[in-house]
């Protein structure tokens, strides 16, 4: 068995990435529209994949549009993240490591980053005022904030 050297391996991985990455720009919004679209009609195994510990067990439709409109930006901005990711992986695939559009890629990752915790920030806030919006007057509830989620291995 050849030993195959470092430049080889990572243009291999890079290639894999890459494909992974234009799959999921692609699966991403589609998968959050059939999540919407399909909300009342979750398989059980999906609960834990929820977020919300106040989730409604379902919601009308007017809801579910609005809470898919409000998830708009943080989908936008993770599309761009994938196709960043993409084409940085498609530089490394063809070589070119340290060069001036490796740092672009880099830098617009960092910028998207930024951004996207204002999109989430945006998509919790019309998510919850989504959950009660058919409450009665008084009842309704929006709510912004931050959320910082911590893990450990």
């Amino acid at each position: 068995m050849k030993k195959e050297n470092n430049t080889t391996h990572i243009q291999r991985l890079s290639k894999k990435l890459r494909i992974i990455f234009t799959l999921l720009m692609y699966l991403v919004p589609i998968l959050t529209i059939l999540f919407w679209v399909n909300y009342n009609n979750l398989p059980s195994f999906m609960e834990g994949f929820i977020d919300y510990v106040d989730m409604p067990a379902s919601l009308p439709l007017n809801s579910r549009a609005l809470a898919l409109l409000g998830s708009a930006p943080l989908v936008a901005i993770e599309i761009m993240a994938l196709n960043s990711l993409r084409q940085l992986f498609a530089l490394y695939e063809n070589g070119v490591y340290f060069q001036a559009e490796n740092v672009k890629r880099v830098r617009i990752l960092g910028k998207l980053s930024f951004f996207g915790v204002v999109a989430d920030v945006i998509d919790k806030s019309v998510q919850t005022l989504a959950f009660t919006l058919n409450n009665p007057p008084g009842e309704r509830i929006i709510s912004i904030g931050l959320q910082m989620i911590i893990s450990s291995c």
